[in-house]
C-alpha cells in the first residue's frame, strides 16, 4: 500500500490540496504533510511582509518617536541657550571685577 499512498500524496501535493516536500533534505519536512496549504502560505507571506504593512507600521511608530524626541530636543536646546547666556554673563562679570572669591581660597 505504501507506493500507492506515496503516489496519492504526490498527486494531492501537485494539485495543491496538501503540501509535502518529499525531496527535502530535512527528514522532518519529508515526513510532514500540511493539510492546510493556504495557512502555510499565509504564514510565509506574513513573515516575509511582502505587502510592507509591518514595515510601514514600524516606520510610522519610529516617526512618531522621532517627532517626540525632536520636540524634547528643541526644549532642551532652548534651555541650554538660556544657561549658556547666563554663564557667559557671569563669566564676563567675574573677569571684569576680578572674580568673586578671594585669592587663596
Amino acid at each position: 500500500h505504501e507506493p500507492a499512498a506515496l503516489q496519492l500524496l504526490e498527486a494531492l501535493h501537485k494539485s495543491g490540496v496538501v503540501l509535502n516536500f518529499s525531496t527535502s533534505s530535512s527528514q522532518d519536512l519529508r515526513d510532514t504533510v500540511f493539510i492546510k496549504p493556504q495557512d502555510v502560505l499565509d504564514t510565509v507571506w506574513a513573515t516575509l511582509d511582502v505587502s510592507g504593512v509591518t514595515n510601514l507600521t514600524q516606520l510610522n511608530k519610529k516617526l512618531e518617536e522621532l517627532a517626540a524626541l525632536e520636540k524634547e530636543f528643541k526644549a532642551l536646546s532652548t534651555a541650554k541657550l538660556v544657561l549658556d547666556i547666563a554663564a557667559d554673563k557671569e563669566a564676563s562679570r567675574n573677569i571684569w571685577i576680578g572674580g568673586s572669591l578671594p585669592i587663596g581660597c
